[in-house]
């Protein structure tokens, strides 16, 4: 197999970034046009790439069961590398409101300051990367991905830490 950018994390995480951003600037022509949820792969069996039901991101309990499910995949497909591209919103609170909204249902699209975001977590065994892009919209509402940067925080939620089984997969067989 020749050697790609999937070879090191960085390069995976700048593919990745980079295959969004043109899928919207190639494809996306109407407002409606969005991002699904997609997760990326990078196995002995090469590249896989899945696209993640939107129904398991309706309730809190499905996001942790899909959570949960996604640990187990990446370890049983011994990724070398993964990457999962979330679309999202973002809405700052205070840390006490915070908690106080994660017992609730509601979503945080309905706050009243919530911004549209791409959330891109990759990582590999030894470590994980999150990143961000604010959706930038055209005059005509069609949406781009904006300039990618490094999440605010190390705690990437339910979803961070993919790679906690694959952790626990490499100890089992050194």
């Amino acid at each position: 197999m020749p050697k790609h950018d999937f070879d090191t994390l960085d390069g995976m995480t700048k593919v990745v970034q980079q295959m969004v951003g043109q899928m919207a600037e190639l494809t996306f022509t109407s407002p409606e046009d969005d991002w699904i949820s997609t997760m990326f792969i990078y196995s002995p069996k090469g590249i896989q790439v899945m696209a993640l039901p939107g129904e398991m991101f309706e309730t809190q309990t499905t996001k942790d069961l899909l959570a949960e499910l996604l640990k187990q995949f990446v370890a049983s497909q011994g990724a070398y590398r993964y990457a999962l591209l979330l679309n999202a919103h973002m809405a700052p609170m205070p840390k006490d409101e915070f908690e106080d909204w994660q017992q609730t249902e509601e979503r945080v699209s309905e706050r009243p300051n919530a911004v549209e975001v791409l959330v891109l977590i990759s990582g590999d065994a030894e470590q994980e990367q999150l990143t961000h892009s604010v959706i930038e919209f055209t005059a005509d509402g069609i949406r781009r991905a904006g300039p990618w940067e490094v999440w605010p925080t190390d705690d990437g939620g339910r979803f961070s830490q993919l790679n906690a089984y694959l952790r626990d997969v490499l100890k089992e067989d050194a």
